[in-house]
């Protein structure tokens, strides 16, 4: 699938069909590391053995859902952050940090998943792979020093360079070099309340988030396909579409004195409420 089909696909897909992909992939959390990064969440037993099977059957199901949710990150998440108040303004924000978590997998389970994980890993990487940043690997089965040992060989050298493989006892002290405690989800040690079965692992939105789409307390925006860019603001796509939905677009839009010096097609984390956009 080529970039320009991505796209396409990305802003023309079916407000469902999205959503389907959405439930079978990492979930953005709302908060970001230190350096002003997005989290995101994929806890890999979410994934029934239907799903795994339909995977390994239907590699174009696999590919799809691997290239709508990188395109999600690229086209809304990324440029968004970019434009928020963080440490570093001048370095733009181009990556994702990302906890991948095997709580309750079983070798079998985690084996049958080896096609999609190799799949899934070859097409972030080929068509973007500056968006891959460090992998925190949390809840791996017993004996996981074996099955690493066989899964490294699974990806690039690149990519395998990037994980962090975190004991149930490091799990808060890892995540803590790289991500504020307040932006820890609390079922890894932290303060943030995101948890993945809460509203489909909707993102929970900071004050510099709310502020910039100009939303109210208890105001939920659209989930995706989304897109931003400070020239345009949020752009909701996607087809079947509600008008309610297709009101927000433009929202966040800046003045060009007012824009980060940031690139819009890339792509600090405060206080978060209320759950927002996926």
């Amino acid at each position: 699938m080529t970039t320009e089909n991505i796209d396409t696909t990305y802003d023309e897909i079916e407000v469902e069909e999205f959503r389907a992909a959405h439930r079978l992939g990492p979930r953005y959390t709302g908060a970001r590391d230190r350096a002003g990064n997005p989290i995101t969440v994929f806890r890999m037993d979410s994934l029934s053995d239907e799903d795994i099977k339909g995977f390994n059957k239907d590699h174009g199901r696999s590919d799809l859902c691997t290239s709508i949710m990188t395109r999600a990150g690229t086209c809304f998440y990324l440029p968004l952050l970019n434009e928020l108040p963080r440490a570093n303004p001048g370095v733009p924000i181009d990556s994702f940090t990302n906890i991948i978590d095997l709580s309750n997998m079983s070798l079998t389970k985690f084996w049958a998943l080896r096609g999609y994980l190799q799949r899934s890993s070859t097409l972030a990487t080929a068509h973007l792979p500056e968006t891959l940043g460090l992998l925190y690997i949390i809840g791996a089965p017993s004996m996981w020093s074996v099955v690493y040992g066989v899964a490294k060989k699974w990806f690039d050298e690149g990519t395998t360079s990037k994980f962090r493989v975190l004991s149930a006892s490091e799990v808060f002290t890892g995540l803590s070099e790289t991500i504020d405690p307040k932006s820890i989800p609390e079922a890894y040690g932290g303060e943030l309340k995101w948890r993945w079965d809460l509203n489909h692992g909707a993102p929970v939105l900071d004050q510099d988030v709310r502020e910039l789409l100009g939303l109210g307390p208890d105001e939920v925006p659209p989930s995706g396909p989304l897109r931003y860019s400070a020239s345009t603001g949020l752009q909701v796509v996607g087809r079947g579409r509600t008008e309610a939905e297709l009101a927000y677009n433009g929202r966040g839009r800046r003045p060009a004195k007012e824009r980060t010096a940031a690139p819009e097609s890339n792509g600090a984390s405060g206080d978060t409420s209320t759950n927002g956009a996926t």
